[in-house]
């Protein structure tokens, strides 16, 4: 199994120092979500209610209160840890504050070499990992209208490869009768991620439009959708997605959504998500299952956790 994850680590990063390309593959890769919550409804972020929405859209934060979240998945049974965090606060009345962190680790990697027979032997090892650190603040100028900034850090290691790079993200949230209207805009400067061997990656511009409304109140259910334009796509990535409280139980819920992924130079690809949620007073549990595919892998199970204080 390290054989494969080794050939898709190395692929990217040969990808990522001689092409701008990478920063889409590199979006998709860490962008598995901040929440499962998020994921179970088609990957759309910007509408929780707690910390981790610092991570998709400082804006959203003025609903988030003082609050925290964890997210954990793994796949090939551990080998790719996927870890996200976060925390906001309230200080003052309008402002909300909060910061993120997203991680991707693979540790442990067989370096490999073809020998004089070209049989593959192993020569060494090595660890991957791909770091992306928020920060930001939301003001609520209205009861309808909150604006947010924030600032984003990237780190990615490959070995004794390691490149450093910084922009910024920007949102803004408006309630309206209907439901609420989300832009975001991530890498606003497309600024580049300079690695120790002397190469760059120009980090992709990111707009993403989402809209959330309850049509029908009286059945518990709220609807989602989502474009997102990623750098050179030519086509913005769609999804959709569902929440429902059964027997107008608000303990309970279950989603369902449609999400897709791509790149400039890999076609579209879409699958379907689910999931549950559990809410216990000011804690909230959530599951989530993705079909679509990431390191090869055809599905994802993915769990997090939210406080409220």
């Amino acid at each position: 199994m390290n054989y494969l994850i080794t050939t898709v680590l190395c692929g990217l990063m040969l990808a990522g120092i001689a092409s701008p390309t990478f920063a889409a593959i590199y979006g998709d890769l860490n962008g598995m979500g901040s929440s499962a919550g998020m994921v179970s409804i088609g990957n759309i972020g910007g509408f929780g209610r707690d910390a981790s929405v610092v991570l998709d859209n400082p804006a959203a934060l003025e609903g988030a209160g003082t609050s925290a979240s964890l997210f954990y998945t793994s796949l090939f049974g551990g080998d790719v840890v996927y870890l996200s965090t976060a925390v906001s606060i309230q200080p003052i009345k309008r402002v909300s504050l909060g910061i993120g962190v997203q991680m991707e680790s693979i540790p442990n990697n067989d370096e490999t070499a073809l020998d004089t027979n070209d049989q593959i032997v192993s020569t060494g090892q090595f660890d991957y990992g791909s770091y992306r650190f928020v920060a930001g603040g939301a003001y609520r100028v209205t009861p309808e209208l909150s604006v947010g900034m924030a600032f984003v850090y990237y780190l990615k290691r490959l070995g004794t490869v390691e490149g450093r790079g910084g922009d910024l993200m920007a949102g803004i949230n408006v309630k309206t009768d209907v439901g609420t209207v989300l832009v975001a805009a991530n890498n606003i400067h497309g600024s580049r991620i300079a690695f120790n061997t002397g190469g760059e990656e120009r980090l992709d511009h990111e707009y993403v439009l989402g809209f959330q409304s309850s049509p029908m109140p009286f059945m518990s259910c709220t609807i989602y959708g989502q474009l997102k334009s990623v750098g050179s796509l030519r086509t913005p990535l769609k999804a959709a997605g569902i929440r429902t409280y059964p027997l107008d139980s608000r303990i309970f819920a279950i989603s369902a959504g449609y999400k897709e992924i791509g790149s400039a130079i890999e076609a579209h690809k879409g699958g379907a998500t689910m999931g549950l949620s559990l809410v216990l007073d000011e804690a909230t549990i959530e599951y989530a299952y993705d079909t679509v595919d990431i390191y090869q892998q055809e599905s994802q199970h993915f769990l997090s956790l939210a406080i409220q204080f």
